[in-house]
């Protein structure tokens, strides 16, 4: 439930306090993407960089966990306001962590760091993981996908994050 700390599967040595919606669901799936991925490939599949499309309530708090785990992430929106609204978003809740001494002010830092922001699709381009949380509109989550059919490593994990009516087909 959001407030607790929990160890991350995928990272042992990382704990951290899971304070937004979709956050605990998101880390329990890539623990287990990770954990198969292992298993299936003898751990040739080792994921390191993280693209996130859309900076808004989903997507920043995507980039949030898996920053703060210690993974380098690029977070994109279709514009230069939107993704610096998403990482002053993601500015104020590791502040909240730090002040709630659930994160060093260094651990903060050290996420924002990991959090690389762009306005062109082409970014996430060699990322091993990339997560499309854009808005709810299925026609758009499709072009979006289509373009990351060009973008995307053979090896690449594409994944969505959907709810609701959005994530039926029409």
């Amino acid at each position: 439930s959001p407030g607790r700390t929990r160890t991350i599967a995928a990272r042992p040595a990382v704990s951290l306090t899971l304070d937004k919606p979709g956050d605990r669901q998101l880390v329990i799936i890539f623990a287990i993407t990770q954990r198969f991925l292992n298993n299936c490939f003898g751990g040739l599949m080792d994921v390191k960089k993280i693209g996130i499309i859309g900076a808004g309530t989903m997507g920043n708090g995507i980039a949030q966990t898996f920053a703060v785990c210690g993974y380098d992430v690029t977070m994109t929106d279709i514009s230069e306001t939107a993704v610096q609204r998403g990482l002053k978003t993601v500015d104020g809740s590791l502040d909240r962590l730090v002040k709630k001494e659930k994160l060093t002010a260094e651990a903060k830092a050290a996420a924002l760091g990991r959090i690389r922001t762009a306005t062109d699709l082409n970014a996430v381009r060699g990322s091993d993981l990339i997560i499309e949380a854009a808005t709810e509109d299925l026609d758009l989550k499709l072009k979006i996908f289509a373009q990351l059919a060009d973008l995307a490593g053979d090896q690449t994990i594409l994944a969505n994050y959907a709810e609701g009516e959005a994530a039926q087909a029409k």
